[in-house]
């Protein structure tokens, strides 16, 4: 898919699924750094001093930020940051944040087509 050197953020609390994602991106090319949550995921970018280029984020990560929150954060931080919402939440609310804030919103169970033209895109930049 020529994601070749993209660094992915992932974040997703469920352990199987995560490592599942990261094979799969990590079979096109991309690098992941993964996290179960979003105060792990800042606390890892912090402490690698990395920048990542896209990241995919679990709408439900646990007791602290929601994904969406945590694209919002990523964004104060760094300004534009291509990021994805992976959810099962087929709500009307989460639908229609994820519109407003220009998040593509990825149905669990994940469609690779669709999670390979969201890296894709993020690599055109």
């Amino acid at each position: 898919l020529g994601q070749t050197g993209l660094v992915v953020l992932l974040v997703e609390n469920d352990a199987s699924l995560r490592r599942a994602l990261t094979l799969l991106m990590e079979s096109w090319g991309a690098s992941v750094i993964e996290a179960e949550d979003a105060e792990g995921a800042l606390a890892l970018l912090d402490d690698l001093a990395l920048v990542p280029d896209a990241a995919v984020l679990d709408q439900q990560i646990g007791a602290g930020a929601t994904g969406i929150e945590l694209a919002c954060a990523l964004r104060d931080r760094w300004g534009p940051l291509p990021a994805a919402i992976v959810t099962a939440d087929r709500s009307e609310s989460v639908r229609r944040r994820c519109e407003e804030l220009g998040l593509p919103r990825l149905l669990k169970p994940i469609d690779r087509m669709a999670l390979g033209a969201f890296l894709r895109e993020a690599a055109d930049g």
